[in-house]
């Protein structure tokens, strides 16, 4: 199955999206939808495409998209899905992976045009990236500001890594960590534009999210 690329607006930003067709699909049906929702520092080709593209073989039409912020990307991914001829606007649903997951459900909690909402080893990231010790918080938090400062000075944006280097992995390396480098950072999952980073300066708003 090969899936139709396509765009839609979210906060007047163009996003990139591939959409899902069922091969058995007949003209005029309006079939059921699902916004299929990206791991953090993941796109569309990993993990929510596979399982767009699963989902629609199941008779689903599907969208897998390139997100750049939190639950209003997946909103907007909504009203593309109510626009369009194929979709039986009042069956859609959400589908988020890891991170993603913790977005569908902050969105399917404001937005009563989804009826259905599932997800796959879903984290919250607010709570992933509070749980450190209070020091390093505290001095991420700090960071977070100069950071900001910086790059109105320079116009220079430092980065953070979403998943330390293999090489950075020890035997006391929490597993969710092992298995995300495992998957995102070798061939078997890897991508040319999931980067693994994410800006400095977005610190201390991540850890005020809460899914």
């Amino acid at each position: 199955m090969t899936p139709i690329e396509v765009t839609f607006s979210s906060s007047n930003v163009k996003l990139s999206a591939h959409l899902y067709v069922p091969d058995t699909y007949k003209e005029g049906d309006r079939l059921p939808a699902i916004v299929v929702l990206h791991p953090g520092g993941g796109v569309k080709e990993q993990t929510a495409g596979l399982y767009a593209k699963e989902l629609a073989g199941q008779g689903f039409i599907t969208l897998a998209f390139d997100r750049r912020t939190q639950g209003a990307n997946a909103k907007s991914a909504v009203t593309y899905l109510t626009l369009h001829e194929k979709v039986d606007a009042n069956r859609i649903g959400a589908l988020g992976i890891c991170a993603g997951g913790g977005y569908a459900i902050s969105a399917a909690s404001t937005d009563a045009r989804v009826k259905a909402v599932g997800t796959v080893s879903m984290v919250c990231v607010g709570s992933l990236f509070t749980a450190i010790p209070k020091d390093a918080l505290d001095g991420l938090i700090v960071q977070s500001g100069e950071a900001r400062t910086e790059y109105a000075k320079t116009g220079e944006v430092k980065y953070l890594p979403y998943l330390p280097s293999i090489d950075q992995l020890t035997d006391d390396s929490a597993v969710l960590m092992k298995e995300g480098v495992d998957y995102y950072l070798t061939p078997r999952g890897s991508h040319p534009r999931s980067v693994n980073k994410f800006a400095l300066w977005s610190y201390d708003t991540i850890i005020t999210y809460d899914s």
